[in-house]
């Protein structure tokens, strides 16, 4: 299972929040609802409460990291995979994750 949600942040960047398993359908999910939607700015992907990702959820992040996203990785499982990616860590402006 996997949900995603959008929020408007900080300086016209949009903060895509990924949480549970990015396998399969799911990540092909992820990238349509993307894809299907306008953003303005900075694109921000948080992984903070992502527990897995498959070879399919890896391909959905390297299409986020080639359209210009940077990587929030709040856990050490979230910082392996941007990590072993090479997924750019985005800072994380104040008031960018919610608590």
């Amino acid at each position: 299972m996997l949900r995603v949600t959008f929020q408007d942040g900080p300086s016209d960047s949009t903060i895509l929040k990924l949480e549970g398993r990015l396998v399969g359908k799911f990540a092909e999910a992820a990238r349509t609802a993307m894809a299907c939607r306008k953003h303005a700015g900075k694109l921000v992907v948080d992984l903070s409460e992502v527990i897995y990702v498959d070879s399919l959820g890896e391909e959905v992040l390297f299409w986020l990291r080639r359209i210009g996203a940077g990587f929030l990785a709040g856990n050490c499982y979230s910082r392996f995979v941007c990590e072993s990616l090479h997924l750019p860590i985005a800072t994380d402006p104040v008031g960018l994750r919610s608590n």
